[in-house]
């Protein structure tokens, strides 16, 4: 007897642990031809407690054995934490991960410089329910892969190594539903307009960089 409620309690548990991380898993295809996988995963409070003991800092970066470079960021103690990865060539985007104080996820999903957001997010409530947020609702027809390839079709960027890519950042005209990139390398750049219906090109243009224009990267800011 005592093993049959055993049995029905780890039931119930399991039970309860699935219907709260239901949501917590989703697949985001990017270029090149890679799927990333984000899911629901509880941040380490205790060892960040004690990094920051030691160093006395709430920001600092490392790199893992595959080449992914992450930093760790808290404003200050008691808020959420941020982590953002760069994962190593030929990949063009970056992983955001956001966490409560009490180490449950909050948000998680990619984005492309500079602070442009893509693909699928998971968004979760401080008990650990998640949804699935679709950034690409209303732009389908044309989306940001396609864009990418077309980077890569023009040379600004290398499916296979990433030696030699541009520097560049990408935006999203919802009234013209239009795509726009902006390049940069040594002292060029240029600049793309795409349509987002047929994803051709309206527009190409090249320019000198001037000291006033030398920096179009950028890191993801999470909203408010």
């Amino acid at each position: 007897m005592k093993r049959i409620r055993l049995y029905l309690l780890s039931f119930f548990v399991l039970c309860g642990w699935l219907h709260a991380n239901g949501q917590a898993s989703v697949q985001v295809e990017i270029y090149p031809n890679k799927t990333v996988t984000l899911s629901y995963e509880k941040f380490d409070i205790n060892a960040f407690r004690v990094k920051v003991a030691r160093s006395g800092s709430l920001d600092y970066a490392y790199t893992e054995p595959d080449g992914t470079q992450k930093r760790v960021t808290c404003q200050r103690r008691g808020e959420p934490i941020q982590i953002y990865e760069t994962p190593p060539l030929p990949a063009v985007h970056r992983v955001f991960s956001e966490y409560y104080p009490n180490g449950n996820l909050k948000s998680k999903g990619l984005y492309l410089p500079s602070q442009f957001v893509i693909g699928k997010w998971l968004e979760c409530d401080q008990q650990g329910n998640c949804s699935v947020d679709n950034k690409e609702a209303g732009r389908e027809a044309f989306g940001y892969n396609g864009v990418l390839n077309i980077l890569e079709d023009k040379g600004f960027i290398d499916a296979s190594t990433g030696d030699g890519n541009w520097t560049f950042v990408v935006w999203y005209n919802d009234n013209a539903r239009q795509w726009g990139v902006k390049l940069q390398k040594d002292t060029m750049y240029k600049l793309l307009e795409i349509d987002a219906d047929s994803g051709e090109i309206l527009n190409e243009s090249e320019y000198e960089v001037t000291p006033a224009n030398t920096a179009i990267q950028g890191e993801y800011i999470a909203p408010e």
